[in-house]
């Protein structure tokens, strides 16, 4: 993996809030340790791993994948890809 896919700069266009299908909404957020996570609604944090650009694995599952979807520098959506779908989360924030 390119560490030019790892900086906290390019993790920056990717921070924010987003709002899932079903109304739930969760943070996209920099962790003190410089990586990317989404923040839960319940405060837990799932670590993001970036695998190519735009697009992250979680350890937990190696056949989940997110996606954002850029515009302008600046993440609009996340898609999650898992056996069960595709789930798309537009940012609010």
């Amino acid at each position: 993996m390119p560490a030019a896919l790892t900086t906290v700069d390019r993790f920056r266009q990717y921070v924010g809030t987003y709002a899932t299908p079903s109304g739930g909404k969760f943070n996209v957020v920099i962790r003190p340790n410089k990586t990317l996570a989404i923040q839960n609604a319940d405060g837990t944090f799932q670590d993001l791993i970036a695998w190519q650009p735009h697009r992250f694995r979680i350890k937990e599952f190696a056949d989940v994948v997110y996606e954002f979807r850029v515009e302008g520098g600046r993440a609009v959506e996340l898609k999650q890809t898992n056996p069960s779908g595709e789930y798309r989360s537009k940012r609010t924030q």
